[in-house]
């Protein structure tokens, strides 16, 4: 209100001295027009009461001689009519107020409109705050709405509607952003009770293998060997657990070099052909072969843990088959077995962490295929499954459109 009233008080002075200025340049204007119709009359009449020369013949509707110098002086010699009719009327009294115009009636006419003026341009600026404050109020419960979740979409063009259509998508930032720290925080509760399982039953067998070493002497070579295997066990998840947290916090910056896939596969498979030969394991390479432009020993960390769920999937001379296949859009590096597949209701939840399917090994963390997607995706490329009654397929499609991009990958 401060605001409207100080506009219409500023107002009213600039139309006030405006219309002054206005009333004072016309006044000057209408007195001199009077001071020259003054001095035009006087030499009218000066020229009446001069007598005609006995020279100059009557004319009937010819001009007469004064008029004729009248015209001349009001057309050359304006001033001089101006300053003759303006000394006869101040001599006479009519200026400098004169009874033909009231100053005073100006002055109050003057600050009528002035004030009229003034009027309007405060009223104008109340409605103004006044809608501004309305506008506000709205834009508030608009915002309280949005973080109480209530989706309220406003279309409107008007003052603040850039500044909504900003805080709802802030609000929409913020608030996806919430969802996801959350989710963040149950997934890393999920994962320490996970890890914490997953640790504690080789921790819980290596220290019963211990406490039986001491108290039976006759089978400590058999005790000794299953804690081998138990910390072997511990060593294989701890490992597969730093691999997988870096791959989780970015720290893995993916190489680009260029190398054949089916060497990087066959260096992959090494760790496993003793389970491979153990369990006399048809393990074939078919296909031809290809360049692939990524990071090969990560790249041999995804196959190998798709190789190895593959072995450990079939019974005893199952067969595996690696198939490498190249096509216009991506490149194919698909891992099948003959094994009992993996359930429908597992399908969806396969490449999570720590989860394992029915038919999975007893000794299997959960981490390898999640890792192997990890992996993959940060190549640029895509992790498929397959599955059914006569086995499953899991196929690495690598992209060069997205890898040539530089999708994750560096010199």
């Amino acid at each position: 209100m401060r605001k409207a009233i100080a506009k219409g008080g500023i107002a009213f002075v600039i139309f006030f001295l405006l219309l002054s200025l206005a009333t004072g340049f016309a006044l000057k204007e209408g007195s001199n027009t009077l001071s020259l119709f003054a001095g035009a009359a006087l030499i009218n009449h000066l020229a009446k009461d001069t007598p005609d020369t006995p020279d100059t013949p009557d004319i009937p509707d010819a001009p007469d001689a004064a008029d004729a110098d009248l015209a001349v002086i009001l057309k050359e010699r304006p001033d001089e009519l101006i300053t003759d009719g303006t000394r006869f009327l101040y001599r006479h009294g009519y200026l400098p107020d004169n009874a033909y115009i009231n100053r005073y009636k100006l002055i109050w006419m003057n600050l009528a409109l002035a004030f009229a003026g003034g009027l309007m341009l405060f009223l104008q600026g109340a409605g103004e705050e006044k809608r501004l404050k309305e506008e506000l109020l709205e834009l508030s419960d608009y915002l309280r709405a949005l973080h109480l979740g209530e989706d309220q979409i406003i279309l409107r063009d008007d003052l603040f509607g850039q500044l909504r259509d900003d805080l709802y998508k802030t609000v929409l930032i913020l608030r996806e952003s919430r969802e996801k720290a959350l989710a963040a925080r149950a997934l890393l509760k999920r994962n320490i009770e996970d890890i914490t399982h997953q640790i504690k039953t080789p921790l819980t067998t290596i220290q019963l293998m211990l406490d039986l070493i001491q108290e039976d002497d006759a089978n400590q070579a058999e005790y000794i060997a299953r804690l081998d295997g138990e910390i072997d066990r511990l060593n294989r998840l701890t490992s597969s657990l730093l691999k997988l947290s870096s791959l989780d916090a970015g720290a893995i910056t993916f190489r680009s070099e260029r190398f054949g896939a089916e060497s990087m596969i066959y260096e992959a498979i090494q760790p496993v052909e003793g389970l491979i030969q153990k369990k006399q394991v048809d393990l074939r390479l078919t296909g031809r072969d290809f360049e692939i432009n990524g990071d090969r020993s990560w790249l041999m960390e995804a196959v190998l843990n798709l190789v190895k769920n593959a072995v450990e999937a079939v019974e005893e001379k199952g067969i595996v088959e690696i198939r490498l296949s190249e096509t216009d859009i991506y490149l194919s590096i698909a891992v099948r077995d003959n094994g009992p597949g993996i359930p429908t209701e597992d399908l969806r939840y396969i490449f999570e962490r720590f989860f394992k399917s029915q038919n999975a090994e007893k000794e299997s963390f959960g981490i390898g295929l999640s890792m192997a997607k990890s992996i993959v995706e940060g190549h640029g490329g895509s992790l498929e499954v397959e599955s059914g009654s006569s086995g499953s397929c899991f196929e690495i499609r690598l992209y060069p459109q997205l890898r040539a991009a530089g999708a994750g990958l560096s010199a």
